[in-house]
């Protein structure tokens, strides 16, 4: 074996390079979690227990318009879009809202909130079907409405039938006249359908019969 041997004793004593830089930076004292004691159970949250819970709205909607609006300015050209949407909850309340914003999500979420605003009441009998016939007008549009018997389905195209299927009719006949523009004929459909009669109307409508009237000779 080799001995080393050191003229000098104190030399022992004295710490070398490496144990004094090792020394100088120490490390932050960092308690091992299973040393610690169970004070108790502490319950466990994330973030999204903290969030505000989303109400689940009855209302479902539906986006029949999304459009690129280019307005040119001085500065350049401007560039927006337009969203059209229809909402309802399928048990005779029926909205159509339109709205314009820099992005299309927030078109569309616009677009909701409009039609929130502006909900109506549809008649609906018990064949999930008008009670009569009637004719919705709108700008250039114009649409047909007759009722159906159970089984037929909804005969209707294009924005008319979203409109018809969010109020909840499942039976009817339509036939669209004049223009075919999206928004018109969704609002020509929803002017229809409010401006039919429900059942309460005509049980208490009084029908007034005329009695025959006994016409007397004028004395001249």
């Amino acid at each position: 074996m080799i001995e080393n041997k050191v003229n000098n004793p104190s030399e022992l004593s004295k710490p070398r390079n490496s144990e004094v830089a090792q020394s100088n930076t120490k490390k932050p004292f960092r308690p091992n979690p299973q040393d610690r004691k169970p004070t108790g159970q502490r319950p466990t949250r994330s973030r999204q227990d903290f969030r505000k819970p989303k109400e689940q709205s009855e209302f479902t909607e539906k986006v029949i318009w999304i459009r690129r609006i280019n307005k040119v300015t001085t500065g350049g050209r401007r560039l927006r879009f337009s969203a059209a949407v229809v909402i309802g909850n399928k048990k005779g309340t029926v909205g159509l809202g339109v709205a314009k914003a820099n992005e299309v999500n927030d078109a569309i979420k616009k677009g909701i909130a409009a039609a929130h605003k502006n909900l109506k009441q549809v008649a609906i009998n018990a064949n999930s079907s008008i009670y009569h016939h009637g004719i919705g007008h709108y700008g250039a549009s114009q649409i047909i409405l007759k009722p159906a018997k159970e089984g037929i389905g909804v005969k209707a195209g294009g924005s008319a039938r979203d409109v018809i299927e969010l109020a909840g009719i499942q039976n009817i006949y339509s036939k669209s006249l004049g223009s075919n523009n999206k928004i018109n004929l969704a609002r020509a459909t929803i002017q229809g359908l409010t401006a039919l009669k429900s059942e309460d109307f005509f049980k208490n409508k009084f029908v007034k019969k005329r009695t025959p009237v006994a016409h007397t000779e004028s004395k001249r």
